[in-house]
């Protein structure tokens, strides 16, 4: 039992952390897309502008991408915890 309150305890600690970096990363997407908006909205519609602003919303897409990937990994730990305290 102290063995399964051990990993318990690690797995909430690793999911704390994922959590953390998930909305840490989502706080700098937001600030992305508001720089996207800034570059359209003061640089107009010139080549330049609109190929930077082609960039970071492909950019955006694979970072959005690693956030569902940390998403269904809170899941899953979620799920390992709760099969942990289950089978106690």
């Amino acid at each position: 039992m102290a063995n399964k309150n051990v990993e318990t305890d690690a797995l909430r600690t690793v999911r704390a952390a994922v959590k953390t970096y998930r909305e840490a990363i989502m706080t700098d997407v937001k600030k992305m897309r508001d720089a996207v908006q800034d570059c359209h909205d003061n640089l107009g519609q010139d080549e330049y502008s609109k190929k930077t602003k082609a960039e970071l919303t492909e950019s955006l897409g694979s970072i959005l991408k690693a956030i569902e990937q940390a998403e269904d990994l809170e899941a899953r730990l979620s799920r390992r915890i709760k099969e942990l305290e289950d089978s106690v």
